[in-house]
């Protein structure tokens, strides 16, 4: 009976460290992270109305006999808006880039490979529309904020890029603005 005990007993010290075993495999794991917050904090700023997408600006169908001798197909204005300036903004400065078309280079190119021929892109801005942007990125037009917020009208006009013939076809030009808070 001894013998039994003694079993019984290595039996449940045997129970006794698996259990242990277990309990201890059963402590709750942890884990980290690092989190990286960044931000460029800046005196002055404002909240655009156009979203990270860009603006869409229809120039609807041209006909290649709308381009007369002024070169210019269509015209067609559009305005972006800004709003909550902070009160230490006085005004907008905007600067236009992109590609350049290879015949006219003020005229922004149309990126489509297989897209109408002979026809670029041109955007004037300012508070009248007066200055030519150019894809070089070289110029800038500036606006006035008033009552912590500002309205900049564009003006796009599509023409004719040289003495060639315009041809038929779709046109997409991406123009990229950038807008600095003075």
């Amino acid at each position: 009976m001894k013998f039994i005990k003694f079993k019984n007993a290595f039996v449940m010290g045997g129970i006794a460290a698996a259990m242990l075993t277990v309990s201890i495999g059963a402590q709750a794991a942890s884990e980290s992270a690092t989190i990286n917050i960044s931000a460029n904090v800046v005196a002055n700023t404002c909240t655009p109305d156009w979203t990270a997408a860009g603006k869409d600006v229809n120039m609807n169908r041209v006909s290649v006999d709308d381009f007369g001798s002024d070169k210019i197909g269509a015209t067609q204005r559009f305005t972006l808006n800004l709003t909550e300036c902070g009160a230490g903004t006085t005004k907008v400065k905007v600067t236009a880039s992109g590609i350049a078309d290879t015949t006219d280079s003020t005229l922004f190119s149309n990126t489509l490979a297989e897209g109408a021929s002979g026809v670029g892109v041109g955007v004037w801005g300012g508070p009248t529309q007066a200055t030519q942007l150019n894809p070089a990125g070289n110029n800038s037009v500036e606006y006035a904020v008033s009552n912590n917020a500002v309205n900049m009208t564009f003006l796009t006009k599509l023409m004719k890029t040289g003495t060639e013939a315009v041809t038929a076809g779709n046109l997409k030009s991406i123009v990229t603005l950038t807008v600095d808070y003075e």
